[in-house]
């Protein structure tokens, strides 16, 4: 634990002989060093793996000063969003891993912080146990050209099992020939979602881009493909006006489609 100095002086009485004159008394400052300890700053997270939408606790009263006392708790609850207080509750929107500071300041103005990551997935889908399609499948862009905004045309898919999947090689494709292929690496942890977006950006762990270039997901409908890297069928999906996204494959199930 680093420590803060500062100087300060204390003052002292002290006797000045000056020869023939005698003695008189003189004040003198004497400089002492002060070394002042830092706040540690410490939370804890419940829970720390959480879905969209559910409220998650960051309690700080394990936080504590050496040499005084905390005059207060900043939060950075790393979605753009702050708070502040000793215990804090927050909601987060979207998936994603997000990384939560603390920085605590003393009495005396010196501070700590300390960093923590919290993983947020998609809400489960009923009767997935493998990768499956999901809602939502947002393939007609409200209020919008779908061309002009390709990026917000998007498929969404899920790992309903309990273990990791590797989509390396994996494939997505409508029946008119588009082929998404999955980048080297990615992975879906179990229980989280990822959308794969029909425009251009920069791929993260819950967004991946197609960069197609044209519309993927005919509004009048159609079907989605899913394959494995050796091309099996992992699953598929037709979509349509009806509302219905309607998935069969390792996981059968059907999901309703947020339009």
């Amino acid at each position: 634990m680093a420590a803060q100095s500062s100087l300060r002086y204390s003052l002292l009485a002290a006797v000045v002989c000056l020869g023939l004159g005698g003695c008189v008394p003189e004040l003198v400052f004497d400089p002492i060093v002060v070394v002042e300890e830092l706040p540690v700053a410490r939370f804890e997270a419940s829970p720390t793996r959480l879905t969209s939408g559910e409220w998650v606790t960051f309690d700080a009263s394990g936080s504590f000063d050496p040499d005084g006392w905390i005059c207060s708790f900043e939060w950075d609850f790393g979605d753009g969003t702050l708070g502040s207080g000793p215990v804090a509750g927050h909601r987060y929107v979207t998936c994603g891993t997000y990384s939560v500071s603390l920085t605590v300041t003393d009495n005396d103005g010196n501070s700590g912080s300390q960093m923590k990551l919290v993983w947020v997935s998609e809400p489960a889908a009923m009767g997935c146990t493998y990768v499956c399609f999901v809602a939502p499948f947002q393939f007609d862009v409200p209020d919008a050209d779908d061309l002009a905004k390709l990026a917000e045309e998007f498929v969404t898919i899920r790992n309903g099992s309990d273990q990791v999947v590797d989509l390396t090689g994996w494939t997505l494709s409508n029946t008119r020939g588009a082929v998404y292929r999955f980048p080297s690496g990615f992975t879906l942890m179990p229980g989280t979602s990822a959308r794969i977006r029909s425009g251009c950006g920069d791929d993260t762990a819950c967004d991946l881009y197609w960069c197609h270039g044209s519309v993927v997901w005919e509004n009048a409908g159609g079907t989605a493909i899913l394959l494995s890297e050796t091309g099996d069928l992992v699953d598929s999906a037709s979509y349509g006006a009806s509302s219905v996204l309607e998935s069969e494959g390792v996981g059968r199930h059907t999901q309703s489609v947020g339009r």
